[in-house]
């Protein structure tokens, strides 16, 4: 029964009983991938649907040139290939093996056998492959439209800064990216930059075994996307994270033009990317606030922290010269006690208040022990409320246009199978 539920969380099975999916469960076989093995290419015959259980998988295609253009990237309980084993159609795109992986394959000979007694079952997936089909027309439709404000980078960057350890700078971080992903289905990046101690993916509850550091300096002046997708790790939510370095050591190779080049090419492939920066001006640092649309200052009711604001806003405007147009302060209250009213921390920092988070209580404290996200374990919570709004405000300011979920890939399925890469 709990591979028939498992199922059934694919949209693609979802108008079909619960004795079909059985039958469909046992035709199901699973394989490990070595990293860098091509499991089908551009023009094979569409001889099965592939569902990964564990590593990542890469789809993408050639252009005239030979240049590899990645179309996606799939992660555990994801699926891909379902046209093949309805239709039998030549692959229109390679799938190769990112690190070593498994899948389970679902094989047309065998499934078309099951088919031949259920023809319902056929018409209720394909029906579901034309609304999806039809919803990534219309998505191309719409990249056509944005033409080439898109090809330059039309992406905005948001980054979350404090100058004090303990603020929740990065629990602000991950919520908001959290936030955006809710509006933005797949097209939302967030960046751990803390090239000495990274905690976003413990927040997240994910295991991260590779950084930006990792990619060569030889090889930023013509990073692809290639390349930067092999360091993107996938959320359940369709969040994309990238740390920067991962052990305290790697962060001494994460330089300016890292940062720079990663995020020219991000600002092309996502339309929100969130960059939690660490509390100091080292040159990554400096390359993120360059290229950001809007850095969020994070600020809490201590004496010692709006000292240290007030010397961050110093160099903002006389220094570094960040405009007043790209700051947005966040008001975040660590505890109920309400020593400072809003008013007197205004004034002390000459500058207006853009939002406020109320005090989560011993519910963040515990989602953030637990890797669970206020704004997933949490939705209704008053923080998970007030990162809406600022989500809101920002989504706004930008123009961007929020735009429809990608059907569920059923993720749910990684489940069965335990193993990771």
């Amino acid at each position: 029964m709990q591979i028939v539920e498992l199922l059934r969380s694919m949209d693609i099975f979802d108008s079909i009983d619960d004795r079909q999916l059985q039958e469909i469960a046992g035709l199901l076989e699973e394989h490990r991938i070595p990293a860098g093995t091509a499991l089908f290419r551009e023009g094979d015959a569409g001889d099965s649907m592939l569902i990964v259980t564990a590593g990542r998988i890469r789809l993408s295609t050639n252009d005239p040139s030979g240049r590899e253009r990645v179309l996606a990237v799939f992660g555990d309980g994801e699926f891909f290939g379902e046209t093949g084993v309805l239709t039998g159609e030549a692959r229109t795109a390679n799938a190769t093996a990112d690190v070593d992986s498994g899948v389970v394959i679902l094989a047309k000979p065998e499934f078309d056998r099951f088919i031949a007694g259920n023809p319902a079952v056929m018409r209720a997936m394909l029906r579901v492959i034309a609304q999806r089909q039809a919803l990534a027309n219309q998505r191309l439709i719409e990249d056509d439209d944005e033409g080439t404000a898109q090809r330059r980078g039309s992406g905005n960057v948001l980054s979350v800064f404090s100058p004090r350890g303990g603020s929740g700078k990065t629990t602000i971080a991950v919520n908001l990216a959290l936030a955006l992903v809710k509006q933005f289905a797949d097209r939302v990046a967030l960046v751990d930059l803390g090239v000495t101690f990274s905690h976003d993916a413990l927040l997240l509850g994910m295991d991260v075994s590779e950084g930006l550091a990792a990619i060569e300096p030889d090889r930023l002046e013509n990073l692809d996307r290639e390349t930067l997708n092999r360091y993107a790790y996938l959320h359940d939510s369709g969040l994309r994270l990238f740390t920067a370095a991962v052990r305290p050591e790697e962060g001494e190779s994460v330089s300016g033009e890292h940062v720079k080049s990663v995020l020219e090419l991000m600002k092309r492939q996502f339309l929100f990317i969130v960059i939690d920066l660490p509390s100091n001006f080292n040159e990554p640092t400096l390359a993120a606030i360059e290229m950001s649309d809007r850095l969020l200052l994070v600020v809490t009711p201590e004496l010692a922290v709006l000292r240290d604001m007030r010397e961050v806003l110093r160099l903002f405007n006389d220094t570094i010269r960040v405009p007043r147009s790209k700051q947005f302060t966040v008001l975040n209250w660590p505890s109920s006690a309400r020593v400072l009213s809003r008013e007197q921390i205004e004034d002390s920092t000459e500058m207006p208040l853009n939002a406020e988070i109320p005090h989560g209580g011993d519910g963040v404290y515990r989602a953030y022990v637990k890797g669970e996200p206020v704004m997933l374990s949490q939705p209704g919570a008053p923080f998970s409320k007030a990162i809406e709004r600022i989500a809101a405000e920002l989504v706004e300011a930008s123009g961007a246009a929020p735009t429809p979920p990608s059907p569920a890939r059923g993720r749910l399925l990684g489940k069965l199978f335990s193993k990771r890469s």
